[in-house]
């Protein structure tokens, strides 16, 4: 009874928000967004109450702070009563627990004022902001699954935040951008903290590094359900497949989030304590506030902590067996077990560093900072027309002529000028595509027609660099195709990467800064531009080594004959 009667205000302001207060619940349930805010705030206040019936209700005079909190509940209760909004009833809840937690003594206090603090996150900011942070974090998620989709060499068309495969749209949902789930493992974070009563920083890190694996956690689960589309032609979006994908990546962020708390348990938090005890002696009363923050629970009695404390008392120090055993509490086997995910944290967070930290590179690889002079590309090459090669194609005659335009950011180039030669055997296509930013895998676009790439051999002669590539259908079928990689700056051809150089530089996300994609002669970075010209030859076999030198012989007439308009 003392405690209700010293702590009357807050009490009485708290049952005044319950019934609004249990209607933006209902609605919190029904978002996207904060649905976890209905298991959060029961578990982490929970903890929070079972700890105080054991530590007991210990109360203080108020401060200017509980004035400040009170006065602040009182008149968000009051609009949100007049206008009928559970969000401004909920947000003076809030101040009226915090204002609660302050009259509690400092232990008392701390033990509440953690969930206070920490349940912040089940209030939806003002002005849209919630919004903003989806918008963001569906770009980045979406970026990030295109560049694994790059890496694994499927062809895709990202406009924004929608994929198309095989003239099929498939939108980045809001759901699978992170916020979802990420507001979910903050959730999660705090209740780690929690229940193992650890400290502040140890809260801000693992906070830190969930925000981070959970970003790229969705980035996987969008890449896999497009993976599965295209690949195995498996629907990832119909139920229940969805909503198992869904929870078996998030399985995958716990066991993360779990494994680097450890980690942080077992590396950072006895190297905060040693410098707290080694530094800052003889400040008792400051180290002691200090320590609470960083580490949050008390150390672990250790032989080495159990000698210090004898030295400071006075007390002989345990040596028997049976001493010590009373004094070190053996820990749980399963706690030693988990205890062991903690290393599963070091190649988690190596993975995590190197894909945000790559972030930079790929954010500013948009259309209008990359084609700096695409204009000037297109104006040389607008005038290709049918009688561009009348001079080499040795008597064959033009069957067709076509101009193709796409979008921007087609992965097959914006601009394509395509003729056809010859009939049967002898007959070939020859192809111009532009603009690129460098070598792509061009056997990715051929594969998902249908062909199978037999091989790919570099070639070149000292001056000019091509690739050879051999192709099969299951209908017997047999194509060969030469192509190569221009430089808009000089006409120059560009020494095509290795498997080896490629995927390495694809995971280091480093294109445009190393020199096999920026010859010496090319301009500046963003201002180089290629030009895609190819030789595609179809038949019922494979031609000869004749015939295939003689081709290769033309296709090099015919790249040749292009890079006039550069020079």
């Amino acid at each position: 009874m003392g405690f209700i009667r010293k702590n009357r205000i807050e009490l009485s302001l708290i049952l005044a928000a319950l019934p609004l207060a249990a209607m933006h619940l209902t609605q919190l349930a029904s978002s996207d967004k904060y649905q976890f805010a209905i298991v959060f705030l029961p578990l982490t206040f929970g903890m929070a109450i079972m700890r105080l019936n054991r530590e007991g209700f210990r109360t203080r005079p108020p401060s200017a702070a509980n004035v400040l909190l009170r006065l602040g509940s009182s008149a968000y209760l009051l609009a949100g009563f007049l206008i009928f909004s559970p969000w401004f009833v909920f947000v003076g809840l809030w101040l009226a627990t915090g204002s609660l937690a302050l009259r509690l003594s400092s232990e008392s206090g701390r033990t509440l004022l953690f969930p206070w603090l920490t349940s912040i996150v089940t209030i939806p900011p003002p002005f849209g902001v919630d919004r903003s942070i989806v918008l963001a974090l569906q770009s980045i998620a979406a970026k990030l699954s295109a560049e694994m989709l790059d890496f694994m060499q499927i062809v895709h068309l990202r406009e924004g935040n929608t994929f198309e495969i095989a003239g099929e749209s498939l939108l980045v949902e809001e759901a699978c951008s992170g916020v979802n789930s990420l507001y979910t493992t903050i959730a999660l974070s705090i209740l780690i903290v929690q229940m193992w009563n650890l400290g502040w920083i140890h809260l801000g890190l693992l906070a830190a590094y969930g925000v981070a694996v959970d970003i790229i956690a969705n980035a996987v689960r969008i890449f896999l359900i497009v993976l599965a589309r295209s690949r195995f032609d498996l629907d990832l979006l119909a139920e229940p497949n969805h909503a198992r994908l869904g929870v078996a990546v998030f399985l995958g962020v716990v066991v993360l989030l779990g494994s680097f708390s450890k980690f942080l348990d077992a590396f950072l938090l006895p190297f905060v304590e040693t410098l707290f005890e080694s530094e800052l002696k003889p400040d008792e009363k400051r180290t002691g506030l200090l320590k609470r923050l960083a580490l949050g629970r008390r150390r672990r009695r250790s032989k080495r902590n159990i000698a210090a404390e004898s030295r400071r008392s006075n007390l002989p120090t345990p040596d028997s067996t049976t001493d010590r055993a009373d004094a070190v509490k053996p820990r749980p086997a399963w706690r030693m077990t988990f205890g062991a995910l903690g290393w599963l944290a070091v190649p988690s967070l190596t993975f995590a560093g190197l894909q945000i930290a790559s972030i930079y590179y790929f954010l500013n690889q948009t259309s209008g900072t990359v084609w700096t002079d695409r204009i000037e590309v297109a104006r040389r090459l607008e005038d290709l027309d049918e009688r561009e090669f009348d001079s080499i194609t040795s008597g064959l005659g033009l069957l067709k002529f076509e101009t193709v335009n796409r979008k921007s950011s087609d992965i097959n180039g914006e601009f394509s000028r395509v003729w056809h030669f010859g009939l049967g055997d002898s007959g070939y296509t020859i192809s111009c595509d532009y603009p690129f930013i460098s070598w792509h895998t061009l056997d990715v676009c051929y594969r998902n027609t249908g062909w199978e790439v037999e091989s790919i051999e570099p070639h070149s002669d000292g001056q000019d660099h091509w690739l050879r590539m051999r192709m099969s259908k299951r209908d017997g079928a047999k194509a060969i195709v030469f192509y190569s990689l221009l430089n808009s700056d000089g006409g120059a051809t560009i020494e095509p990467p290795s498997v080896g150089e490629r995927a390495l530089l694809r995971f280091l996300r480093d294109y445009r800064r190393h020199p096999l994609w920026r010859p010496e002669s090319a301009g500046s970075v963003d201002g180089m531009t290629t030009v895609q010209i190819q030789m595609f030859v179809q038949g019922d076999d494979w031609p000869n080594d004749l015939r295939t030198a003689l081709l290769e012989e033309e296709f090099l007439r015919y790249a040749r004959q292009l890079r006039t308009r550069f020079d």
